[in-house]
């Protein structure tokens, strides 16, 4: 599971985590260790728990339905579907990544459709207890020629 980024998909009240692609983006965030930070693979299991709670449930705008929750290195990806197929997306980001509204952890532009991707977004960023942001690992990553490792083996 070693540097895998998650996805989460939704569909007939079932949660599943699945690979997805890899991302090479880094960026910071608030309370974070010193360096790039990241969204680490446990990010999404704790977002099963966190998409379950009455709290992000009852934000999900009327008549729309999660699809999916995409982990991805620097940002989480959110995809609702609603009446007539209509498809919405949100991007929750690192705060310093910039976007119009800011939760205790992400950053994010609500889209203005569907109404309430603001609350969705405020909902899915509270139910982080700590910061979700950590330091990238960088173990097992070959130097290019003439340059230094990333991090040094210990001992």
């Amino acid at each position: 599971m070693k540097g895998q980024i998650l996805v989460m998909a939704i569909a007939a009240g079932a949660i599943a985590v699945l690979p997805a692609c890899r991302s090479r983006e880094s960026s910071g965030g608030p309370e974070r260790p010193p360096g790039p930070a990241v969204l680490s693979p446990e990010v999404g299991r704790q977002l099963e728990g966190i998409v379950r709670s009455d709290a992000v449930k009852s934000a999900v705008p009327a008549g729309w339905t999660l699809e999916s929750v995409q982990v991805q290195a620097r940002s989480i990806l959110v995809r609702l579907v609603g009446p007539g197929g209509a498809a919405a997306s949100l991007e929750m980001r690192a705060q310093d990544a910039g976007g119009a509204q800011k939760g205790r952890w992400f950053s994010y532009d609500a889209p203005a459709t569907p109404p309430g991707l603001a609350a969705l977004a405020a909902a899915l960023d509270a139910g982080f207890p700590a910061s979700p942001w950590s330091e990238p690992k960088h173990e097992g990553v070959a130097p290019h020629p003439g340059e230094a490792p990333a991090t040094l083996p210990e001992g």
